[in-house]
This record gives C-alpha cells, structure tokens and sequence, in this order.
C-alpha cells in the first residue's frame, strides 16, 4: 500500500510549483504612419506623400517589443500633414501575462485643401502561443483620448478563432475582452490599428493612449492559485493525519494483549468489607 504521506506530500509540491498556462511561441510589433497632401493648382500632379514604418519581434523567449514611426508631407501655400505612431510591448518571463501600450495620432496645419493621414498597421501586436490549460484569455483596455477624435477611434482585437472586439466611435473607451483556450491549441491574438481621416476643411489635431493588459488566467478561478503557504499547509495537515492514525493503530494493537474472558479484581476497601460481614 502506497504511503500516504508520501503521496500527499507529492500532492503539496505540485500545488506549489503551480500550473503554466501558455508556451510562447513568438510575439511583434510593426507599426506605419502616412501623411498626405494635395496640390491642387497643377493638373495631374500626385500629391505629397511621406510614409514610414517600424517592426520588432521575438520568438521562442518572450522580450519587451518597441517600435516607434512618424511621417510629415508638406506643399507651401496649401498644407502639412503629420502622423506618428509608437508602441511598446511587455511580456511576463513565463508567457501568461503583459501590456501593450499604443500611443498615435496626426495634426494638420493650413489644410485649406485635402490632405489625408493614417496609422493603418496589420497587425500592430501579435501574440502566438500555446495554451498549456484549459481557461480564459482575458484583456483589459483603457483608451484616453485627447484633441479631436474624430477618425482615431477604430481599433480592433481578435483571439484567432474567436468574435472580434473593438474601440470605436460608439463603444465604451475601457472595457475587457475575454475568449476560452483549450489546452493543446495554438493561438494567435492581435490588435490592429485602424485610424485614418483626410478631408478639406481646415487643421486638425488629434491623439490616443491605449493601455491593453493581458493575462491567461487558466483554467478556474473557482480554486485560488496555491502557493507556498497553501503547501506548508497541507504538507502539515498530511503529517497531523499520518501521526494520528499512528497512535489509534498501536492503541489497538495494546488491547490485543488482553484476553476477552480474564477476570480483573476490583479491590475493595477495608471499611466496606466490614460492613458487608456485619449485615450478614
């Protein structure tokens, strides 16, 4: 028969170390500003245009990601345009968690003509892994505008396989977006940056700072994580149950010794005896 100390104290060990949810395959970043402008008094002329863009990316051992991008295009006596777009990446050593930071936007000066900008990049953040438990992929987002929005606001977020989720003109600027993995499976999750405008109709200045915080909780969150202490606590609790058992055992064993028909003579005091020969 298996010792059970032995196997509750294995038991404890395992709690301890605690489950890993994912194994991370490769994550990056690439983001693209373009800034526009027309001239319109020379026929056939194409218009100014400035585009640049950035990348970085790891595989196999998760990294921080940066990248960071802006374009200017500019006709004398009709306009400037400027877009600019940085993004930055961190990752938790074992793959389970991390943040994305997206800061974009474009300002427009003496834009009497048309002129267009965008910072349209697919994707701007991609996260490949394997999910190692059954659970939930769970993202936080905080959008804080500022200046005119108009045209910014146009993000979306998708766990491959899964409905997509989004920041736009007419959804709530914080929120979560949370899909179920299946241990085995691989995954892909992505955020895309949307925003673009053009127009004719005077300057225009804009921004956008997007927190997005992640996490693959696994499978419950109906039985707290176990630690150290939640270890100790159950390594204490086997060897209580293993010393108790140990003594009831040897109780029993003791009273083995004594046969079921001995006679035992309860002694009885002097004055009792006395008494008892006097009534007689």
């Amino acid at each position: 028969m298996k010792n059970p100390l032995l196997t509750l104290a294995g038991l404890s060990l395992l709690l301890a170390a605690g489950p890993a949810f994912a194994t991370a395959i490769d994550a990056s970043l690439a983001v693209k500003a373009t800034a526009i402008v027309y001239d319109p008094t020379t026929q056939g002329r194409p218009p100014v245009v400035d585009t640049h863009s950035d990348t970085d990316a790891w595989a196999g051992t998760p990294a921080a990601l940066g990248a960071s991008t802006a374009a200017t295009a500019s006709a004398p006596g009709f306009g400037t345009a400027h877009s600019f777009s940085d993004a930055a990446a961190t990752f938790a050593a074992d793959g389970n968690s991390g943040t994305v930071t997206l800061d974009y936007g474009w300002t427009s000066a003496d834009a009497g003509y048309a002129w267009g900008m965008d910072v349209v990049s697919t994707p701007t953040w991609l996260y490949h892994f394997t999910a190692d438990a059954s659970g939930m992929f769970v993202m936080n987002f905080a959008y804080t505008p500022a200046g005119d929005q108009f045209g910014l606001r146009n993000l979306r977020f998708k766990l491959s396989g899964e409905t997509e989720g989004g920041i736009d003109a007419f959804s709530p600027l914080s929120g979560t977006y949370s899909r179920a993995v299946l241990a085995g499976q691989d995954y892909t999750v992505t955020i895309t940056e949307g925003a673009n405008i053009g127009g004719a109709d005077g300057p225009r200045e804009g921004s956008a700072h997007v927190v997005f915080d992640w996490s693959l909780p696994g499978a419950a969150h109906s039985v707290p994580d176990a630690g150290p202490t939640t270890a100790w606590f159950v390594l204490g609790t086997t060897l209580l149950f293993v010393t108790l058992k140990g003594r009831k055992k040897a109780a029993v064993v003791r009273s083995y010794h004594q046969p079921a028909n001995e006679f035992i003579p309860v002694p009885v005091p002097v004055r009792e005896t006395k008494k008892r020969r006097k009534d007689a």
